[in-house]
């Protein structure tokens, strides 16, 4: 949420004028959670110059927040407006519609509410440009981005606010020519455990096939229960390509504790992973056959941003493609487009103390291609 350039902000008794202020897109109960480090000044002393550093603003879940006289914010900790494609700002009526208000005026608090507050200048990187682009903090950033993902989730539900702003985040992304080829969808509650049970079902059939067992591939087919995914994720990796999958592989059965002979122990966490490893949210993305490889690459761009949202909102994430290995559960509770195909699957949940949730893959440094020379 930007403030126009030039506007007053009141805080608690202090005033300071907005040269490119950016507030994060977080509802106000997290902001301090999110910035536990940064070092507490009273708002009041608090006022910027054009020469000076932007400034970002912490609030505690009950600071009243007010736009043109309405009150969009405070103690339930509602999230803050955004600017809809027009550029006027917007506050949500719970699940509902937006209401458009004047960008005129900001009050954040009421003089005397006793609310603590923090005024802090963040690097010259965070400051926004004359053209309202913001840029994010770059250390926030790579906290951000270095978040692993979750093995290891809660059944505890994720707020379906919470969904829809992570969505509204995930559509920013950018597409090929504007398309956007790409469908999600999303199963809770007794739907989910549906898909969980089906997934195990048909992974549990492919056993035979796994353990190496004679004519079980055969007798999969026959049984008509053969994996029936859109792709196929169990195809060959490249040489080049699949020690590093046999290495990471290999690194988080150790962590977990399961030998590489322990068939029972790695059959129980490959059903976890079918399982979606109990998150209360599973989803799937699916993308238009007629524009491939394109559709996949908008698709990775957004379940990237998706995922970051997520992380945002004190949500955890873990991509999930084995979930493509078969369309019968997905085709089972949903009813996608017939030019859209199944790539992969994903859970959103919050982390357990699962140990799993310590392991770290590693991430080797992005590859340049050398120029000729």
């Amino acid at each position: 949420m930007r403030v126009d350039y030039g506007d007053n902000i009141t805080v608690g008794e202090g005033t300071f004028v907005n040269y490119g202020l950016v507030a994060p897109r977080r509802r106000p109960d997290q902001y301090r959670r999110a910035l536990p480090d940064r070092p507490e000044r009273p708002a009041a002393h608090a006022e910027s110059t054009p020469g000076a550093d932007a400034a970002r603003l912490l609030l505690e879940a009950a600071d009243p927040i007010t736009i043109g006289g309405q009150r969009v914010a405070g103690r339930r900790g509602h999230r803050l407006p955004r600017r809809d494609h027009r550029g006027q700002l917007r506050h949500r009526r719970g699940l509902g519609g937006h209401q458009d208000v004047p960008a005129s005026s900001l009050a954040v608090g009421q003089p005397g509410s006793g609310c603590q507050r923090s005024m802090t200048p963040p690097s010259a990187h965070a400051i926004s440009t004359a053209s309202g682009d913001a840029a994010m903090n770059p250390e926030t950033f790579s906290d951000l981005a270095a978040s692993s993902t979750r093995a290891g989730l809660r059944a505890d539900p994720v707020p379906p606010e919470v969904i829809e702003e992570i969505l509204e985040d995930a559509r920013q992304a950018p597409s090929w020519s504007n398309t956007r080829p790409f469908m999600v969808a999303l199963a809770t509650g007794e739907q989910a455990d549906r898909l969980r049970a089906a997934y195990v079902k048909e992974f549990d059939a492919t056993l035979p096939v796994q353990h190496k067992e004679r004519g079980a591939m055969a007798r999969l087919a026959l049984s008509g229960k053969a994996p029936d995914g859109d792709y196929r994720t169990w195809a060959p990796y490249p040489a080049d390509l699949l020690p590093h999958s046999q290495a990471v592989g290999g690194r988080l059965y150790a962590h977990m504790g399961i030998a590489r002979k322990d068939r029972d122990a790695r059959d129980a966490a490959a059903r976890r992973n079918r399982e979606a490893f109990g998150a209360p949210v599973i989803g799937f993305v699916l993308v238009h056959k007629g524009l491939m490889p394109f559709a996949a690459l908008d698709a990775g761009i957004m379940l990237q941003t998706l995922f970051l949202s997520a992380k945002a909102h004190g949500v955890d994430s873990c991509p999930l493609g084995v979930l493509a290995t078969w369309r019968r559960p997905f085709d089972a509770e949903f009813e996608a487009p017939s030019d859209y195909r199944l790539i992969t699957g994903f859970a959103l949940g919050y982390a357990s103390e699962a140990p799993v949730n310590d392991f770290r893959a590693e991430r080797r440094p992005v590859r340049l291609v050398p120029a000729r020379t």
